[in-house]
C-alpha cells in the first residue's frame, strides 16, 4: 500500500493542498458567515491534519528512497511556509474576511449614508 501511495505522491501532495484551501474556505465561511465558532474548530483540526499528511508523505518518501528528493524539498518548503509566513498570511486573510462579511451582512442604511454625508459636509 505504501508503494502505491508513493507512486502517486505528487497527486497526493496536490490534493492535500487543494483540501487545505477548501478547509480554510470552510473555516472562514462557517466562522464569520454562519458564526458557528465551535464548528469552525473542526476545520482547524482538518487543516492541521492536512499538514500532517504532507509531513507523513515526505517521511515515507525519504524512508523508501533513503535519499533526498525534489518531492521532499517541496514538502519541507510548504511546511516551513505554513508555520512561518503562512501564519501571518492566514491572520491577514482572517481579518479581511471578517471585515468583508461584516459589511455584507450589515450594509450601511440610507440613514447612515445621510449622516456620513452631513458629517463630511460639516467638516469641509
Amino acid at each position: 500500500m505504501v508503494e502505491s501511495i508513493l507512486q502517486q505522491k505528487w497527486l497526493f501532495l496536490i490534493l492535500g493542498e487543494v483540501f487545505f484551501s477548501l478547509f480554510i474556505t470552510c473555516f472562514l465561511l462557517i466562522r464569520y458567515w454562519f458564526q458557528l465558532n465551535r464548528l469552525s474548530f473542526v476545520f482547524i483540526i482538518l487543516l492541521l491534519l492536512s499538514d500532517g499528511w504532507l509531513v507523513l508523505l515526505g517521511i515515507l518518501d525519504y524512508a523508501h528512497t533513503k535519499s533526498t528528493s525534489l518531492f521532499q524539498i517541496v514538502t519541507i518548503l510548504l511546511i516551513l511556509y505554513a508555520f512561518t509566513i503562512g501564519k501571518k498570511d492566514m491572520k491577514k486573510l482572517d481579518e479581511q474576511i471578517k471585515r468583508k462579511v461584516a459589511k455584507w451582512k450589515d450594509p450601511p442604511t440610507d440613514e447612515d449614508r445621510n449622516e456620513q454625508n452631513k458629517e463630511s459636509g460639516s467638516n469641509a
